[in-house]
């Protein structure tokens, strides 16, 4: 399709949807259409990126994140399996002592709550 058609028709879809009020919509479709524009396969993101990955130091830091993310990952894994630990040994240690024994009611005449026939 030729450019000028592409901005017809955008300018057409932008003046139908702010006549119906559908502002959320319209920005929605232009973000996905700006993005699909730059990500695509010949997009300045691609080319960028196509770029970065045969440079020594894009590898080197991206060593440096990989090791850096795995250790904040086993960190908060110690943490959190920490804490699951500490839980379990609080429920089984208080299931290991011994229950206090039940004290019984006075009970008062004829065991129907205080009421007499």
């Amino acid at each position: 399709m030729p450019t000028p058609a592409r901005i017809g028709l955008a300018v057409a879809g932008g003046y139908v949807l702010g006549r119906t009020k559908k502002m959320r919509f319209a920005l929605t479709l232009a973000g996905f259409m700006a993005g699909r524009r730059m990500t695509g396969p010949g997009g300045p993101v691609r080319r960028t990126v196509d770029q970065l990955s045969g440079s020594p130091e894009f590898e080197q830091l991206r060593g440096q994140l990989s090791g850096a993310g795995r250790d904040v990952l086993l960190k908060v894994t110690a943490s959190q399996l920490g804490k699951v630990t500490d839980r379990i040994e609080g429920a089984t240690g208080s299931a290991d002592e011994k229950p206090p024994t039940p004290r019984r009611r006075a009970s008062s005449g004829s065991g129907r709550g205080g009421r007499n026939g």
